[in-house]
């Protein structure tokens, strides 16, 4: 008999007990405010883990028809212990949501998120709130 076969199958079960887990993290509803000049929603993250994630799924959403526009987005892989931004404009009078899911690549993702709303182009920080 071969004596590795017993080691060899140990070695696939335990590589298949590794698995990477998603985390969805979602912020708000904050309130946007009254067509205030040049207002922005930014989505914040920072990967306290070991290990880098990735994005999935960034979804911003609003309780109307609020128009947002893409200024800023560097969340694609998220190195440990570092940070990234996910930022739109918009100028209704909206109350906004940010939801995004990350992955991992070994083991749970340790990210954290906040939503900030500011004015004047990211000038003033009108509210923010963590995400969950």
């Amino acid at each position: 008999m071969n004596s590795s076969l017993p080691f060899a199958a140990l070695a696939i079960l335990v590589g298949f007990g590794v698995t990477a887990d998603a985390k969805t993290l979602v912020g708000g509803p904050v309130f946007g405010g009254n067509g205030l000049v040049d207002s922005q929603i930014a989505c914040r993250f920072y990967n306290a883990g070991t290990s880098p994630v990735t994005f999935s799924a960034k979804v911003l959403t609003t309780n109307n028809s609020a128009t947002l526009t893409k200024v800023f987005d560097n969340c694609t892989t998220l190195q440990s212990q570092k940070q990234c931004s996910l930022v739109y404009s918009f100028t209704a009078n909206a109350a906004l949501t940010c939801q995004a899911t990350v992955t991992a690549t070994l083991g749970k993702p340790l990210v954290s998120g906040l939503v900030e709303i500011s004015t004047e182009g990211g000038k003033f920080i009108k509210s923010a709130v963590p995400m969950n």
